[in-house]
């Protein structure tokens, strides 16, 4: 369907709306009858945004007026509130860990992914009187690498501190204090060298090289943990003229086409974005599109930012040359699942709807929004950027709209040998780690501990969701198999609780028992979603 490229600033809205309300229920779920208090006050909100589910409003199809009049504002809202849930929670998990003596402030690092994460995060630290910097960030007892992300301003209230967290357990807290002082000044984890037409950004992990051949500059080499990943020069821009509207690509519409034009011109200015110890940013500026990368501490893989538009009529996609066998498939993921697809099918160029990762041989592109993906030659991925295609001209069936704007779309490559590992990477990737300011204030019981794992899985099995239970009681822990099956590790607040196999409206249909550390997962029992309660 042509809508895959559509109107990428509502897809990625919708996704960052929900984004907080998910992260909100999953450490709501450690703080007992308070914790679903707090869900239930904020679901009116979140059953709102259900409504982005129709299909004329996540795809980008609807009127020019409905998009800009209803459905962005609602998305706006949806946030605010998503957020003010999350930040109630924060607070209230923070008040019941025990403060740090000579603390000036704390944050809470919240993981609500399967991945065990190392990355850069930022945090606002209020700053006046004698509260100034340099600051002293520790994680448990150890001090850790952090520096201000800009130079401090006369009058500020605030300062934007960032900080390099690392190995924090799947779907955990952990406590970030920051103390008075000066802290030893970070190792450089990251470095950005610009000579002539080459740019090289490296890591421990990562080295990612642009060399500018006369066309623009195109990602020529990329390694992670040792691994190449591109096998030939990659993030090359691709137009084409389309005939098609809303809901359909011009080539799937008899007498219409969706025929290539000359490639645009390429990015030919480099402008360094930011250089530090601890993060590297740098962008290509051209005619047609903007490219920047950035590379993090810790990152496990080279972060790609797209800015461009459409002309009307015209498909733009960006190509990447993926390091693949000749017998490599396509794999694209899909909600809770993940579809095989062919290289062409019905119709030439043939997409296919992406909606967290796009996987080949070793290797997958990860994405803030759902697009559309083709893959023409084994590794060679072409990912739907920008459309504006404003009605069908051969055959009407959907609506007319218009994308006149430039859009920033942000991507990652990142290793996954298998479509678990994708799916893993890819919701690290939408849930960014969230250090949420929770000041020292302390609740009368401070019963919790400073770091703590809800649950874990291991095998082929991503845990999708845990969250206080909407029908019945308990907590609710469910957990994507793919294909399964998985071992569904369980926090100590969890173990001993008496378990049960649930249905998605969350219906108990089987018995487990009392919990212990490990409940193993399997299609037979659970199905490709397992779901269990708690309680």
């Amino acid at each position: 369907m042509g809508f895959f490229g559509t109107r990428p600033a509502l897809k990625r809205a919708v996704r960052d709306a929900a984004r907080p309300f998910f992260v909100a229920e999953t450490f709501a779920s450690a703080l007992g009858p308070q914790g679903t208090a707090m869900v239930q006050a904020a679901a009116p909100q979140l059953e709102l945004l259900t409504r982005t589910d129709h299909h004329d409003f996540v795809t980008g199809t609807s009127a020019d007026d409905v998009v800009g009049k209803e459905q962005m504002p609602l998305l706006d809202a949806a946030l605010v509130a998503g957020e003010s849930e999350e930040g109630e929670v924060a607070l209230a998990l923070g008040s019941r860990i025990p403060a740090s003596p000579g603390a000036i402030t704390r944050a809470l690092a919240l993981n609500a992914s399967s991945a065990t994460r190392s990355e850069v995060a930022q945090v606002l630290v209020p700053v006046g009187g004698a509260v100034v910097p340099p600051f002293r960030v520790v994680v448990g007892d150890k001090d850790v690498p952090a520096e201000l992300a800009a130079a401090p301003r006369p009058g500020d209230s605030y300062e934007t501190l960032r900080i390099a967290l690392a190995d924090l357990p799947p779907w955990s807290w952990t406590t970030v204090d920051v103390f008075q002082g000066a802290a030893p000044t970070p190792a450089s984890q990251v470095s950005l060298d610009v000579t002539g037409k080459r740019v090289v950004l490296s890591s421990s992990r990562v080295k990612a090289q642009f060399d500018d051949g006369g066309s623009g500059f195109e990602l020529t080499s990329l390694t992670v943990d040792g691994l190449k990943a591109v096998a030939a020069p990659s993030i090359t821009l691709n137009d084409y003229d389309d005939q098609g509207g809303l809901w359909r690509l011009g080539n799937e519409m008899a007498g219409c086409s969706l025929t290539p034009r000359p490639h645009p011109a390429g990015a030919t200015a480099v402008q360094v974005l930011e250089s530090t110890p601890l993060v590297a940013r740098v962008a290509f500026v051209g005619p047609a599109a903007t490219i920047e990368a950035s590379l993090a501490a810790g990152a496990g893989g080279l972060d790609i930012a797209v800015t461009t538009g459409a002309a009307k009529g015209t498909t733009r996609t960006v190509s990447f040359a993926l390091e693949a066998s000749r017998d490599a498939l396509l794999t694209t993921s899909s909600p809770a699942g993940w579809q095989v697809r062919p290289a062409q099918h019905v119709f030439d160029p043939s997409f296919f709807p992406a909606v967290e990762w796009a996987q080949v041989g070793g290797w997958a592109i990860l994405l803030r929004q759902s697009t559309g993906v083709r893959m023409s030659a084994p590794g060679a991925i072409e990912l739907m950027a920008a459309r504006d295609a404003r009605s069908e001209q051969c055959d009407v069936m959907g609506g007319t709209g218009s994308d006149t704007g430039v859009h920033r779309i942000e991507w990652r490559v990142a290793a996954a040998a298998a479509i678990a590992d994708a799916e893993r990477a890819a919701q690290a990737y939408g849930r960014p780690v969230d250090l949420m300011l929770v000041g020292l204030a302390q609740a009368t019981t401070t019963d919790l501990p400073q770091q703590e794992s809800l649950a874990s899985v291991d095998g082929d099995a991503v845990v999708s969701a845990i969250k206080p239970a909407e029908r019945g009681e308990g907590v609710v822990v469910r957990t994507l198999l793919m294909p399964g099956p998985g071992q569904l590790h369980l926090s100590a607040a969890f173990v001993g609780k008496q378990a049960s196999v649930v249905d998605l409206a969350e219906r108990d249909t089987r018995a487990l028992g009392a919990a212990g550390e490990t409940i193993s997962l399997g299609p037979p029992t659970f199905g490709s979603i397992a779901g269990v309660r708690l309680r």
